[in-house]
């Protein structure tokens, strides 16, 4: 009795408990199909000859990526663990990946693999390899399922691929000329005019600024509709008013938010402002293109004018080379001021160029500057822009794939691929010393310059097969071909390219024009003691759509001559 007694409650413990059991089963059913699945990627990665890293964990799930993407979560991880161990968790992640620095590669080699229980993971940083797979799109097709939020307003060309993509590229590639570049050029001196007499009297909030300043310049070169600082959506403003600009407003300065109301969410579920914004947008977007003027020189009228797109297809497009553009032009705006502010003999480099160009115009109004004249001269200014692409890899790495079994020459051998995820390392390629000689991390815009015959790059002159996108202008030094891809490469370099050197050039030489870039010291601090803390800042950088720096870095404007 005494023993039944006993062991009754636990008979009845266990009764009580059904669910606790069945949830114990189902996560070691769990445990026991990861591991399984874990050790057949672990042969299939021994298989290719490669090295590779073994990770116990999906680093592909969708909550552990956005986990993973909050500032706060990444400071954590870098104040709890070592070097190693930040670079292990963050090398996956497409918003920490630049933090690594190629640290990986560096330990491991240009091409190494990622392996977990859900998939393989490519991880290459060697120019040969990049030049492979950006040379043959049916081996290694771009990795759609990365890129479907973009398809919110239509089909489009970084959305898609094969005959889908063959179809957009036909009737885009023409609208995106010197015909456009002239309006690029002409909008963004007159924003950055008007953007800097803000500066006249108030302390400025620069990085919001060239946010600003590219998306005004987007709006009319690309839609045909001028924006003006004077009359922007303004904070706690009434949604439901939202014209076409404030909704690209609202989009463009919130789109991971955006995109996962829209895409994601159920419509009860979205929060107001953002579905008010994407209902005005899509509104707007439709009514231009059926309206879109014959013969002008926005982009909405020149691919209207091009014919071949349906109407989504357009409206698709739009969205896309807004985004992605603004975004991007805009943050190499930023990290080029600030490394201005950082190093001031790169500005008065730059500057020497600006003041020898602008001084030697007839007129000193910006409506006199002609494109085809200025443009071309100002090589410092797009050197600038180079190297800021290089330093600071704005795409940290780019999505590619094979779906079925291949091979992938690294350093001379020919090394056999199981289906997986390829990402192309722009973040290690564009540090690494055998493309980029012993400064490889050093940042010197000098080393584009094709004058400078000390520049490691200099090696390649005259050499053939160099035409990278991006670097098609003469007065460039040239890396080997497959060593920078800040705009892709091959077939699926960017198209819009050139639309954001133009807008960058424009928009850093107005402002060296008439302003000194430095940093503000804080309380107690130095001179040198705030440059360290910027440096900090920068190396905390981390990637939404693009790379951006997340924190305060107090940025100080003075008028030259002042």
């Amino acid at each position: 009795m005494t023993m039944a007694a006993a062991y009754t409650p636990l008979v009845d413990s266990a009764h009580a408990h059904p669910y606790l059991t069945l949830v114990a089963l189902l996560l070691a059913v769990h445990a026991a199909h990861s591991f399984i699945s874990l050790l057949h990627n672990i042969r299939l990665a021994r298989a290719t000859g490669l090295p590779y890293l073994i990770y116990p964990y999906s680093f592909s799930n969708p909550l552990l990526v956005l986990l993973v993407s909050w500032p706060w979560v990444q400071n954590l991880i870098a104040t709890i663990l070592p070097q190693l161990g930040q670079d292990y968790i963050f090398q996956t992640m497409y918003s920490t990946h630049w933090r690594v620095q190629g640290r990986w590669n560096q330990r491991l080699g240009a091409v190494f693999l990622a392996v977990s229980p859900t998939r393989i993971t490519a991880f290459v940083a060697d120019a040969g390899a990049i030049r492979e797979i950006m040379a043959d799109r049916e081996r290694f097709p771009k990795s759609l399922e990365q890129y479907q939020t973009l398809n919110m307003y239509g089909p489009n060309l970084v959305a898609s691929e094969g005959e889908q993509w063959a179809h957009h590229k036909k009737f885009i590639t023409s609208p995106f000329g010197e015909r456009n570049y002239k309006l690029v050029w002409r909008v963004a001196l007159q924003q950055a005019r008007e953007l800097l007499g803000t500066w006249n009297t108030d302390m400025p909030d620069v990085q919001n600024d060239l946010f600003r300043q590219a998306l005004h310049t987007f709006s009319e070169a690309i839609y045909g509709i001028p924006m003006s600082f004077s009359t922007e959506l303004r904070e706690g403003e009434d949604s439901e008013s939202l014209g076409f600009q404030k909704a690209l407003t609202v989009i463009t300065t919130n789109l991971l938010p955006h995109a996962i109301s829209i895409s994601v969410l159920p419509h009860w579920l979205r929060p107001k402002r953002h579905a008010d914004a994407h209902t005005n947008f899509e509104r707007f977007l439709k009514g231009m293109v059926q309206n879109a003027d014959k013969g002008g020189s926005s982009l909405l009228s020149l691919l209207v004018d091009g014919e071949g797109l349906t109407d989504q297809e357009i409206m698709g497009n739009l969205f896309v080379f807004t985004v992605a553009g603004h975004e991007t032009t805009a943050q190499s705006m930023y990290f080029a001021m600030v490394t201005m502010a950082l190093m001031p003999e790169v500005q008065d480099w730059v500057r020497e160029e600006v003041d020898r160009v602008l001084g030697a115009q007839e007129s000193q109004r910006i409506e006199d500057w002609r494109y085809e004249d200025v443009f071309p001269k100002l090589g410092r200014v797009l050197f600038l822009m180079l190297e800021t692409l290089r330093i600071y890899a704005l795409i940290p790495y780019i999505p590619k794939s094979c779906t079925y079994p291949t091979t992938l020459t690294v350093g001379g051998k020919a090394h056999p691929l199981p289906p997986m995820d390829i990402s192309l390392s722009t973040a290690s390629l564009h540090l690494s010393p055998l493309y980029w000689g012993p400064t490889a991390s050093s940042f010197d815009p000098t080393r584009w310059d094709a004058s400078n015959t000390s520049s490691f790059l200099a090696k390649n002159r005259g050499a053939q097969g160099l035409q990278v996108a991006g670097l098609e202008f003469p007065n460039i030094h040239r890396p080997e071909r497959g060593a920078f891809v800040a705009f892709s490469d091959g077939a699926r370099g960017c198209i819009g390219r050139k639309f954001g050197q133009v807008l960058f050039v424009a928009t850093i030489t107005m402002v060296l024009r008439g302003w000194e870039v430095g940093i503000k010291c804080g309380e107690g601090e130095t001179r040198e003691m705030a440059r360290e803390r910027v440096r900090g800042v920068i190396s905390r950088s981390s990637a939404t759509v693009a790379l951006g720096v997340r924190e305060e870095v107090g940025l100080v404007l003075t008028r030259r001559g002042a």
